[in-house]
């Protein structure tokens, strides 16, 4: 049961007769059909294909010094300790799911599949179980890391917990995991507030009115609110929770629904890793300016100062074309129900030089082009602030869904004042399309589609300059 999804293709230009035959079809293909059918439910099961692909940076490692690869082992390290924030994020069930499933692999997948073969568990059954816990810990969590629905495995309930038992999880613990993963309440299916879904941000049953009636008190606090949640703790008392390594009771305001009260030390056991391997990178950095960003990473973990983390992305935009990228924090607001606090993710990235001259080619051009574009200059910045724009290999990406590229800081104040760095993310790109088939393209599109996906997705990193907006794509 499926509709087509609409798409505002209309008002963009058709191709023109230059470009091949091939590819003026499959743009038009796009243009008039968009390809993509959404269903019109928001349950999601797990595909029966293939879901995961190697991503690719042994070359892009192998071209590092040994300083460079210690700095990006502990920075890798910092990414991951973060991890479990991300997912803590979508719920403290999620944790249990993908706590579960790497305590069941543990000890290698063939050795798991033959264990429950042994038991008289169907291949295709644990393939389904492998599938679903991939997707797992690919969206940090069983919600889609873009579309915020939920999505269930493919395999039965009891096969589910058939494969838990063969591998010695607990039954009381093995009966929660089965509930999270299968659960089909309305409440359920998707992030949102006023009962209609959940989130990691939230306590249950928080309503919008609620969170807005105590955004008004954060604001006068003049409190930044990337890196809070919000919990009510009992009948008209809120706990408003900063994430930071320190432990601590702050000020207490009124709203209209009663007490608010500032808790620090929300997350603390994994930012007091996270800071660890911030610490250990400081003796690699590669140059003063790193060295000064990951003081002014550590003061924010430590202290849940927002404003330390606007210092660290500041000096981060300053840090032109290093050989190692990385960036860590409470970046993206996506899958906030209320749009304003941020999921934590951690990346690091080793430059690819070829394909970054070739974006920095364009960067140069990008003023003269901004001309061209279909919209008078009241839309555009008042000066053009030009961007380092680099493509990356990545090594490690710490969060519920890679992009394809980012474009960061998020903090206007940097990017109208100091500039801001676009990332093309190569590896990402080039994995995203070695499945054997793509699910969202009709049969006698597949050969045409991965002919040319790529292609269009480099092209997609390059539009970001021209749009000039933040955030990933």
């Amino acid at each position: 049961n499926f509709k087509l999804a609409a798409a505002p293709f209309a008002l963009l230009p058709l191709p023109s007769n230059n470009c091949t035959d091939d590819l003026r079809n499959f743009i038009l293909t796009f243009l008039r059909t968009g390809l993509m059918t959404m269903p019109t439910t928001s349950i999601q099961r797990c595909p029966e294909v293939d879901c995961v692909t190697t991503l690719d940076c042994e070359g892009a490692f192998s071209t590092l010094s040994e300083q460079e690869k210690q700095y990006v082992r502990c920075m890798s390290q910092a990414c991951w300790a973060g991890y479990p924030i991300s997912v803590r994020q979508v719920s403290e069930a999620a944790l249990e799911l993908l706590s579960t499933f790497l305590n069941v692999f543990a000890a290698g997948f063939e050795d798991v599949k033959n264990k429950v073969s042994e038991a008289g568990v169907s291949d295709d059954a644990f393939n389904k179980f492998g599938t679903f816990a991939a997707y797992c810990f690919g969206n940090g969590g069983n919600y889609l890391s873009f579309g915020d629905s939920k999505f269930v495995p493919n395999c039965s309930e009891e096969e589910f917990l058939r494969i838990l038992d063969c591998c010695g999880v607990d039954q009381k613990q093995a009966a929660r995991v089965c509930s999270e993963a299968f659960s089909l309440s309305s409440n359920v299916l998707e992030f949102g507030l006023d009962g209609k879904g959940i989130s990691g941000y939230y306590s249950e049953g928080m309503t919008t009115r609620e969170v807005e009636s105590v955004e008004s008190v954060v604001e006068e606090w003049g409190l930044m609110k990337e890196n809070t949640r919000l919990f009510k703790t009992s009948e008209r008392k809120y706990e408003l929770r900063i994430a930071s390594c320190e432990k601590r009771r702050g000020r207490t305001a009124q709203c209209v629904f009663g007490e608010v009260t500032e808790v620090y030390g929300d997350f603390s056991t994994e930012l007091c890793a996270v800071r660890s391997a911030l610490e250990e990178a400081q003796q690699f950095a590669l140059n003063d300016l790193q060295k000064k960003v990951l003081t002014a990473y550590t003061e924010h973990f430590s202290s849940g100062n927002m404003d330390k983390h606007v210092e660290a992305q500041r000096l981060w935009v300053e840090d032109k074309s290093p050989a190692v990228e990385s960036n860590i924090g409470f970046i993206e607001t996506y899958r906030d129900p209320a749009g304003v606090r941020a999921e934590f993710e951690g990346f690091v990235a080793v430059v690819n030089k070829e394909q970054s001259a070739k974006f920095q080619a364009l960067v140069q051009s990008a003023e003269e082009l901004l001309k061209k574009l279909p919209w008078p200059e009241a839309f555009e910045k008042e000066v053009f602030q030009k961007p380092d724009f680099t493509s990356l290999e990545v090594i490690s990406f710490g969060c519920s869904g890679i992009p394809a590229g980012i474009n960061l800081p998020n903090y206007d104040v940097i990017r109208q004042d100091i500039g801001f760095k676009n990332v093309s993310l190569g590896n990402v790109i080039s994995s995203a399309y070695k499945a054997e088939k793509v699910s969202f393209v009709e049969e006698e599109y597949q050969e045409l589609y991965k002919k040319f996906a790529v292609k269009f997705l480099i092209g997609d990193a390059y539009l970001a300059i021209y749009f000039n907006s933040g955030s990933e794509f």
